[in-house]
């Protein structure tokens, strides 16, 4: 998951995803400056290990989709959104974790930042939405040379066409 730039994602959710992820990667940045990481606790470790493998199967799925054709997002687009929710709760879990673990001695607010992002990826809620789909479908329908175009829009063009 970029977190150089979250206007690469023609979708919203991903881009609200690419949003917690700055916001983490700021802390955990924070948080490794503060400390040597030979010196965390195992704790913060594993808690950070699993953040790791959340957002690496979150960067994987959001690929698949990217290099995808809109039609293809469209008609995945909920179990897309249900994935990203799944680990979006997943990363809460562990910041919970980490912020849980983390002695606030080197940067004030720290565990209170950590638990704020943790707190706003548990309330994320990723929803389908109904117009931009609707409109996915009528940019691919109108840039399509598909035989179902053909098929679907030229009586009604006809039809449109023969009553004036």
């Amino acid at each position: 998951v970029s977190i150089s730039d979250d206007r690469q994602y023609a979708w919203e959710n991903a881009r609200r995803f690419s949003g917690y992820v700055k916001r983490m990667h700021f802390l955990v940045n924070q948080l490794l400056r503060s400390t040597v990481p030979e010196n965390l606790p195992p704790s913060v470790l594993t808690a950070l290990k699993g953040i790791t493998v959340d957002l690496t199967q979150v960067a994987e799925t959001l690929a698949v989709y990217k290099h995808k054709s809109k039609i293809f997002v469209l008609i995945n687009c909920l179990e897309l959104c249900a994935s990203l929710h799944e680990r979006t709760l997943a990363i809460a879990a562990w910041l919970a974790l980490l912020g849980s673990a983390v002695q606030d001695d080197g940067i004030p607010d720290l565990q209170n930042k950590i638990a704020d992002l943790s707190r706003d990826m548990k309330q994320a809620h990723f929803r389908v939405n109904f117009l931009f789909n609707l409109h996915l479908i009528i940019v691919y329908f109108m840039t399509s040379k598909s035989c179902f175009y053909s098929m679907c829009f030229w009586p009604l063009s006809c039809s449109l066409f023969l009553s004036f």
